[in-house]
Formats: structure tokens, C-alpha cells, sequence
């Protein structure tokens, strides 16, 4: 009786540390993911990051946000992006609150604490620049400044 109610607390036991595992590991890859029906990119060469594209138009969506010792809140965010041609060198918009609107085309823009980074994406292949941002009172100042580099589709 002692050798059977074991082996069934045992059996229980496991089952329960199976399905723990399984919420806890899901949970973690779901909140890693994040973006439903997302394209992965990196930079040829020397990879320096793995950029996303999100399509979607308008809003600016809050993906993730911490803070740190130092109380310094980091923030990254993705959205769409104005479609820059050959000839750019540096744009400027404010965003309040990390919400507000922006005029539409491809790319994404990946923003951590004081930089983020823009990828403008065409049909043959991506152009990657940077993207220096400045906290100001009522927003966020952003600058795109135009670097070389092309991204390839993983």
C-alpha cells in the first residue's frame, strides 16, 4: 500500500514538473518572440545585431521595457518607418511618451535606452542606419543618420 501510494505521488509529482516547465520555458520563448509574423535580418559581414521588421502601419508598439540600476529606463520599440531615398542624412521626430505616429514605408526601428537602430528595407536589399536619440521634455527627439551596410534575410 506504503510502495504504491508512493509510486502514484512520484508519477504526480513529475507530471506536475512536466506541465511547470513547459508554462515557464513557453512563457519565456513568447515573451523573447514577441512579434507575430516577424522577418529576421542581420548585417552582412559583421553581424552587429539581429534587426526585425514588423509590418503594420502607425502606432509605435512598446515591446519591452526595464529599468535599470541606475533607474535609467530602457525601452525598445518597433515601428514603421518614413522611406528614405538615396540622398538622406539626418531626420528629426518627437515622440511622446514612446507613442505617436510617424509617416509610413518599410523598415523597423529598434530603440534601447539612448540609441536605436533603423532598418529602411528595399526589394533587392536593406540599408542599415543608425539612430541617436535624445530624451527631451514631452518626448523623444530622434535623428536617422544614413550609414553603408546591407542586410540579408536569415
Amino acid at each position: 500500500m506504503d510502495q504504491r501510494i508512493s509510486k502514484t505521488m512520484i508519477t504526480i509529482f513529475v507530471i506536475c514538473f512536466i506541465f511547470f516547465f513547459i508554462t515557464i520555458f513557453g512563457g519565456l520563448f513568447y515573451m523573447l518572440d514577441g512579434v507575430e509574423k516577424a522577418e529576421n535580418y542581420k548585417l552582412s559581414g559583421d553581424e552587429i545585431s539581429t534587426f526585425t521588421k514588423v509590418t503594420g502601419y502607425g502606432k509605435i508598439r512598446k515591446m519591452h521595457s526595464q529599468s535599470t540600476p541606475d533607474m535609467v529606463q530602457k525601452t525598445y520599440v518597433y515601428a514603421k518607418v518614413p522611406d528614405y531615398s538615396q540622398n538622406i542624412t539626418t531626420y528629426q521626430q518627437y515622440l511622446k511618451d514612446y507613442e505617436g505616429f510617424m509617416e509610413m514605408s518599410t523598415g523597423a526601428l529598434k530603440m534601447s535606452g539612448s540609441s536605436a537602430i533603423l532598418v529602411k528595407e528595399s526589394k533587392d536589399q536593406g540599408k542599415l542606419l543608425t539612430v541617436q536619440v535624445i530624451y527631451a521634455p514631452g518626448g523623444v527627439e530622434i535623428t536617422l543618420q544614413k550609414i553603408s551596410g546591407e542586410l540579408t534575410e536569415n
